[in-house]
């Protein structure tokens, strides 16, 4: 968990006002694709599904994220239900990146 919560600062923190939630993900997965950590696509299933856990918890109980944008426009402007992974995270004001 500490390598995926490492991963998620590191591009949080790169200056950038936000990032959709899907697209921190995918950017992620693709990191850990690109090493081979994944031996079968059950796998990186199981992956996306631990780090939606970690953001919550960093968002929820760290405190270290927030949500900038909820995602509900984009998903009026789509024609479809918002959903969590439309939503725009960013590393809180407040939290200083070692």
């Amino acid at each position: 968990m500490n390598m995926e919560c490492s991963s998620i600062y590191t591009l949080a923190g790169t200056g950038l006002a936000g990032m959709r939630q899907k697209d921190l993900i995918q950017w992620y997965i693709s990191q850990q694709n690109d090493k081979n950590s994944y031996s079968s696509m059950e796998e990186a299933v199981a992956e996306v599904a631990k780090v939606k856990v970690i953001i919550e918890s960093l968002i929820r109980k760290e405190g270290h994220l927030i949500v900038v944008d909820d995602g509900r426009q984009a998903g009026k402007s789509g024609g479809r239900q918002p959903s969590r992974n439309d939503r725009i995270l960013a590393m809180a004001p407040n939290y200083v990146v070692d």
